[in-house]
């Protein structure tokens, strides 16, 4: 199938007068829109009704080389992002199992080193990823825990309760996004 798309040329001078434009006529934002974020009039009714609660989850932002997630509510025309049980605003989407518990965000992360082999992160990067991409084999050499092959799939294998459990990438990732909906339900 062909696509028949129309293609945009422009010059550098017709580029640099759009950026000239852009600067000349820019407005810095206001202390509250700075921290909020412009809500652009047109915009406004787009908004759910002021007594209604949006709650969105940023999964997965990586950071200093650690992955973390936050969760944030949207009520009354401002956006607040919640702490977790451990007054942090972000959660490393970390989860370690050991002989006892499963551990998830900062409590995982605390105890890294101590069992690396049952620690997971970077869950993400494995999601929709066969486990003979070059990219998943490639990660594989930073992971200190077992990553097998199973019907293609790259399956994160740890020792919980004893036990050797495997789990699929999305199933790690629910745990945090299950840990994020908990702190959304403490604060609401």
């Amino acid at each position: 199938m062909s696509l028949n798309l129309p293609i945009r040329t422009s010059s550098s001078s017709q580029r640099n007068q759009a950026s000239r434009n852009y600067f000349t006529n820019y407005t810095p934002p206001s202390s509250t829109e700075a921290i909020n974020g412009p809500v652009r009039e047109p915009a406004r009714e787009l908004l759910p009704p002021a007594d209604r609660l949006i709650v969105g989850v940023d999964f997965g932002t990586t950071f200093s080389g650690t992955t973390f997630s936050c969760v944030a509510v949207y009520s009354n025309d401002k956006c607040d992002i919640i702490a977790n049980d451990q007054g942090n605003r972000t959660t490393p989407s970390i989860v370690a199992f050991n002989d006892t518990e499963r551990l998830i965000g900062d409590a995982a992360k605390n105890q890294m080193a101590m069992n690396p082999h049952h620690t997971v992160f970077d869950a993400k990067r494995l999601i929709g990823r066969k486990f003979q991409d070059s990219e998943v084999q490639a990660d594989m050499k930073h992971f200190s825990f077992k990553v097998v092959e199973k019907a293609t799939k790259p399956v994160i294998e740890v020792e919980f309760k004893g036990e050797t459990k495997q789990f699929t990438p999305e199933e790690i990732s629910a745990m945090v996004l299950v840990k994020m909906r908990e702190t959304a339900e403490a604060y609401l």
